[in-house]
């Protein structure tokens, strides 16, 4: 706390004169003037009490509005309100007693971290990556979690041949260039706000397993994964309190294909997405949702966003005609209005298993969408662009679908609302 400077007055002592006064007769003499008092010293000023050293200046992310991701794209102090769920809409309520870096994607990328009345503050360095913060109880339990992105590259938009203002970079990435790791950013299985990692190379086997992250002590943080032949982690609360545990689907109909032991077609913004008009289109573009894990601003896409990546707006295995620039590197640049935007075969997690799947990194590519998938199965979401590239052919579709436990790249577009 700054201290209030005090100064102490300087006390002036008035001089004394003596006066002589004249004594009666014709000759009056004037007995000289007494000498005159001298002056007491002048008290001295003492200096002045310096100020303390002024504390960092946060930089407020939520300001202009609370999301479950900020984006920052340089060092530096930074502070949000970790009192809101995600954006507030419709969200859970919530008191924390502290919060707690849960990890790091590299040692040292956050430098300090504090909680104090509702408002996480935190320094990130000079390195990029990502972090995820959570808000705890007394006993240390989560009751949510925020993730940070500090990416390499500016957070940038396309225009797609649909429309929309689609993002530069997965939620994650660091960096657009085809062929690097560093363009892969991170998976979500469908619903869920809390990021999980990629695998150590561009490429991988059924043995390849995430990267370590890291606690705020340098400490190894390991991603999980729930019990494949339990369902009493497959819950909406379990996946709030354990934001690195993978939640294996459940048999659900014969399959794995939900994290959720009941489906919740809600979590993404758009239960409706799915359905289409007498005109074979989709006009449900939903709105974003406490449980959207895109940066203020920016939301997950609906179904039609990157519908004309192939001729017929539906599954090819032609890749002459898919609606891209160039060849295949990891990953395909897909056309927009003007330019191309490079969308990286990232692979997933499979969520039979809430486990990476190794061997399709570096030649599947998935990104989700903000709908379930179909108008009656509501244990799978839609998924905005597939595509495959493998020594037996390549594929590519606009609109599928995938087990909501399989967790998948998402690429966020501008929220217009």
């Amino acid at each position: 706390m700054r201290r209030t400077r005090f100064m102490i007055s300087t006390l002036a002592l008035a001089a004394a004169f003596m006066v002589a006064c004249e004594k009666p007769g014709n000759n009056p003499v004037t007995p000289p003037e007494e000498p005159e008092t001298p002056e007491e010293p002048s008290t001295p000023e003492e200096p002045e009490t310096p100020d303390e050293p002024a504390g960092p200046t946060y930089v407020n992310l939520s300001e202009n509005g609370t999301a479950n991701c900020y984006v920052i794209d340089m060092e530096g102090p930074y502070c949000f309100d970790a009192t809101v769920a995600g954006n507030g809409v419709d969200a859970p309520s919530f008191a924390a007693d502290t919060a707690k870096l849960v990890w790091q994607t590299t040692d040292g990328f956050v430098t300090e971290f504090s909680y104090e009345d509702g408002v996480i503050k935190f320094n990130l360095s000079e390195m990029t990556g990502n972090a995820l913060f959570a808000a705890t109880d007394a006993e240390g339990k989560i009751l949510w979690s925020w993730h940070i992105w500090k990416p390499e590259e500016s957070l940038l938009s396309f225009t797609t041949k649909t429309g929309y203002e689609i993002a530069s970079l997965n939620i994650g990435a660091l960096v657009s260039t085809p062929g690097s790791l560093d363009s892969y950013g991170m998976y979500y299985q469908w619903g869920r706000k809390d990021p999980f990692p990629a695998g150590p190379t561009l490429t991988g086997n059924t043995a390849t397993m995430p990267v370590d992250l890291f606690d705020i002590d340098g400490a190894t943080v390991k991603v999980g994964y729930s019990s494949w032949s339990s369902d009493s982690a497959n819950t909406l609360e379990y996946s709030i309190e354990n934001p690195t545990i993978v939640l294996a689907g459940q048999p659900l109909a014969g399959s794995y294909k939900d994290w959720l032991k009941e489906a919740d077609n809600k979590l993404w913004g758009n239960p409706e997405g799915a359905v289409k008009n007498s005109e074979n289109e989709y006009p449900n573009k939903g709105s974003k949702s406490c449980y959207d894990p895109c940066p203020a601003g920016w939301r997950i896409p609906p179904v039609d966003a990157l519908k004309t990546a192939t001729p017929s707006g539906g599954y090819d295995e032609d890749e002459s005609q898919f609606d891209v620039e160039g060849d295949f590197c990891y990953g395909y640049n897909i056309n927009m209005a003007e330019g191309s935007s490079y969308f990286p075969a990232s692979g997933r997690y499979y969520g039979a298993y809430g486990m990476l799947y190794g061997s399709v990194c570096g030649l599947w590519g998935n990104y989700w969408s903000n709908s379930p998938y179909g108008d009656s199965d509501s244990h799978m979401g839609s998924i905005i662009v597939a595509f495959q590239n493998t020594a037996t052919g390549a594929s590519m579709s606009p609109l599928a679908g995938g087990a909501k436990s399989d967790a998948y790249p998402v690429r966020c577009i501008r929220d217009k609302e």
